[in-house]
């Protein structure tokens, strides 16, 4: 709801109209690396100055997606030391498997071609800013966790706050009795980043960035 008010207050910022469009939908993430895409959803507001010319801002959470391979049981190995120093355990090694979500907020302009913002098919395309959060959380092998705790300097948990500027661009259909339904690709590099001291933070986390969106829209006039 938090995220929902900031993308009003974004747009409100920028002008009034008296029309107000409500979007939702599937998405897709994929870094410019070898690693796996992330799927999530997508809830946005848009604004139009005029048939040909809006104002949005949407919301984008991914879900986790970890970096293990298939075939191996984890992708890191990390140290568990004692919790009782004099107690006499010796510590070890256990795997340890890393993922990370991405929550997106972004706004800009989006400039329509064809048949313009309201009705039948249009191309659009535009830029935009993006603010992004990713979170990093760890699932480790099973340990005995009464005598043993996962040693400082080995955590793997992190953060990463990151501000990026972009280009977008799609299609939609409209109409007065269904609403409507488009599918449009971004592309966006992350200009700063900042995270926690984390080995993570360069192995999981690519400046470069495309996302896919599928949804549909609908019209609020008053």
């Amino acid at each position: 709801m938090r995220v929902l008010t900031t993308i009003i207050l974004m747009l409100l910022a920028f002008g009034s109209s008296a029309q107000l469009s409500i979007s939702a939908g599937t998405s897709m993430l994929k870094q410019f690396q070898p690693t796996k895409p992330w799927g999530g959803f997508h809830v946005s507001l848009e604004i139009p100055r005029d048939d040909a010319i809006s104002l949005y801002g949407r919301y984008t959470h991914h879900f986790k997606q970890d970096t293990q391979d298939p075939f191996t049981p984890s992708d890191y190995m990390i140290y568990v030391e004692p919790r009782d120093p004099n107690s006499g355990a010796i510590g070890e090694f256990i795997g340890a498997t890393p993922s990370m979500n991405y929550n997106i907020i972004e706004g800009g302009t989006r400039y329509y071609l064809g048949n313009g913002f309201d009705y039948g098919w249009a191309a659009y395309g535009g830029s935009n800013f993006l603010l992004a959060f990713n979170k990093i959380k760890v699932e480790y092998d099973p340990y005995d966790e009464a005598i043993f705790q996962v040693a400082e300097a080995s955590r793997l948990d992190g953060s990463i706050i990151s501000l990026g500027f972009g280009l977008g661009g799609g299609a939609k259909y409209s109409t007065a009795t269904m609403g409507t339904f488009y599918l449009d690709l971004n592309v966006a590099y992350m200009i700063f980043a900042q995270g926690n001291k984390n080995p993570l933070f360069t192995e999981m986390y690519n400046p470069l960035i495309f996302s896919l969106n599928l949804g549909y829209r609908k019209d609020i006039v008053w």
